[in-house]
C-alpha cells in the first residue's frame, strides 16, 4: 500500500529499483527461485507481455540485468541451516542464537530441504540455459574463506570498479554454529544406518 492506497506491482517495482540503487545507479536484489515464477507473472501481467521471455519481462522492469548465481557446494549443510532457519523464525540476526534449545532435529525434514536445494539448483541453471544467459558463478564456501577477493570478482564481473578506500564487510551475521556441525554428523550417521524417522 502507498499513502494513498493501493498501488500496481509495476510502481512497486519501480519504487524499490528507485530506492535501492546506489549513487552509480546500480540496483541489486536478491531473488531465491521459489519466488522467481512469481515476480515474472506479476511484470508479465502489469507489461502486457503474456508469452515473451522471462529475461525480456525482467528487462523491461530492471534495465540491462547481470546474474550473480551463489549456491553452496556443501548441499547438507545449506539444507541444515534452512531448516534451522525456518524452526527459529531467525535468518540474519544474532537473536538465532537465543532459540537454540527450541530445535528440534529431524532428518526426513532435512531431506526435503536437501531434495529443495538440488530441484532450486537444476531449476536455475535450466533456466539460465534456456534464457541464453550465463551467470557468475559464486561458491558460499568461496565467499566465506575470501569476501574480499569474492566481492571484487563480482564488482568487475559487473563491469564496475570498488570506490576508493572500501572496506568490504559483512552486512549480516553468519548463523551457523557447532549445532550445524553436530547435526550434520547425526544426518550422516542415520543415513549410513539406513534410518530416516524423526528422532
Amino acid at each position: 500500500l502507498g499513502p494513498d492506497g493501493p498501488i500496481s506491482y509495476d510502481e512497486y517495482v519501480k519504487s524499490a529499483v528507485l530506492a535501492g540503487s546506489t549513487e552509480n545507479g546500480v540496483f541489486g536484489a536478491r531473488v531465491m527461485w521459489e519466488t522467481m515464477d512469481e515476480v515474472v507473472a506479476k511484470l508479465r501481467a502489469v507489461q502486457g507481455h503474456p508469452c515473451g521471455p522471462d529475461l525480456e519481462v525482467l528487462e523491461q522492469a530492471l534495465g540491462s540485468t547481470r546474474f550473480v548465481h551463489l549456491q553452496r557446494k556443501d548441499v547438507l549443510a545449506q539444507a541444515i541451516s534452512w531448516f534451522r532457519a525456518e524452526q527459529s523464525g531467525h535468518w540474519q540476526d544474532e537473536d538465532a542464537t537465543l532459540a537454540r534449545h527450541r530445535l528440534q532435529f529431524d532428518v526426513e525434514a532435512i531431506d526435503g530441504y536437501v531434495v529443495t536445494v538440488n530441484e532450486h539448483n537444476a531449476a536455475w541453471h535450466e533456466w539460465f540455459d534456456a534464457s541464453g544467459v550465463e551467470p557468475l558463478i559464486v561458491f558460499y564456501e568461496g565467499l566465506v574463506a575470501d569476501m574480499e577477493a569474492v566481492i571484487g570478482v563480482v564488482v568487475e564481473f559487473l563491469g564496475l570498479e570498488m570506490p576508493t578506500g572500501h572496506v568490504v564487510t559483512a552486512g549480516t551475521l553468519r548463523q551457523a554454529d557447532h549445532l550445524n556441525d553436530e547435526w550434520a554428523e547425526r544426518y550422516r550417521t542415520h543415513k549410513r544406518l539406513g534410518q530416516g524417522s524423526s528422532i
